[in-house]
């Protein structure tokens, strides 16, 4: 039921539908553009292949059953924040990896990280810490790229390294990660 979820859940689920329909966003004390950018793609994706029948707000406020559509707008918006869990923990495998010698270090530190308290509570919410430290991270990813790079292409992995860093801070400016 949408009110086992957290308070702020539904100013997300509301920006995001807002922010498909190209309305202005309330509530400005969540800046998370990436955040609402992405859960209006899966809306979107997830009224594609049917599983609810619109892919803004005012399909919303025109459904049927406001409160199953509710459900499912928390539904989608989890699973958007879980798929970008597993995109974090593959992209911070990866970078472990490459400089560990051994695999199953690498493998154990990944484990560790997942059992932090700051990741366990970001992938189990609707909110853009999670999403914000995702971004970090691929900027980091580049960041690395660019220390190995010194032609042409390691300017451009520099400066993609600050775009993702810049696109991390401005997506949470508290994250509790």
């Amino acid at each position: 039921h949408h009110s086992t979820y957290f308070r702020d859940d539904i100013v997300f689920v509301y920006n995001s539908l807002l922010y498909a329909d190209n309305l202005e966003i309330h509530h400005l004390d969540h800046p998370s553009l990436f955040t609402y950018f992405l859960f209006s793609i899966s809306y979107k994706i997830f009224h594609l292949i049917g599983f609810i029948n619109f892919s803004g707000l005012e399909g919303f406020l025109n459904s049927e059953n406001i409160e199953l559509s509710l459900n499912k707008l928390f539904y989608i918006s989890r699973l958007t924040i879980q798929v970008i869990s597993l995109l974090t923990i593959y992209l911070f495998y990866e970078i472990i990896s490459k400089y560990s010698k051994n695999n199953f270090i690498s493998f154990l530190i990944s484990i560790i990280f997942i059992f932090t308290i700051g990741f366990v509570s970001a992938s189990n919410r609707i909110e853009s810490g999670l999403i914000s430290l995702f971004l970090l991270i691929v900027g980091f990813y580049f960041f690395l790229k660019f220390i190995k790079n010194s032609s042409y292409t390691g300017l451009i992995y520099f400066t993609i390294t600050f775009i993702f860093i810049f696109s991390a801070r401005s997506e949470e400016h508290t994250s509790e990660l």
